[in-house]
């Protein structure tokens, strides 16, 4: 693969919502700008390491869902002061399903 190609398996989608997340740690409150089938990017100068485990809490637009998304991820990508990168690695389906109507709405 060449240097900079897109490894991504899912397209991105901008999404501005409220995040809650732990990893070993007290919950953290963050904010989520982009989502996927496959994952999230989440802004916060506190970035996890490479490989650690997200428990996480995601408040959807109000239309999809009045209860918040949980799951289970873990950091694929992260860089201190920018952000991070969660996979999801264990959701319920019900709330995948919330994503993928998300995802599907969007332009």
């Amino acid at each position: 693969m060449a240097d900079g190609e897109d490894k991504r398996k899912y397209s991105r989608y901008p999404l501005i919502a409220d995040i809650q997340y732990e990893s070993n740690s007290p919950v953290l409150n963050a904010r989520v700008s982009d989502i996927s089938l496959g994952g999230l990017f989440i802004d916060t100068v506190n970035a996890l390491e490479l490989g650690s485990k997200v428990r996480f809490s995601l408040v959807l637009p109000r239309e999809l869902s009045a209860d918040p998304v949980e799951g289970e991820g873990v950091v694929t990508w992260s860089q201190l002061t920018v952000g991070m990168g969660i996979r999801f690695t264990r959701m319920a389906r019900s709330d995948w399903e919330k994503i993928k109507s998300y995802v599907e709405s969007s332009p």
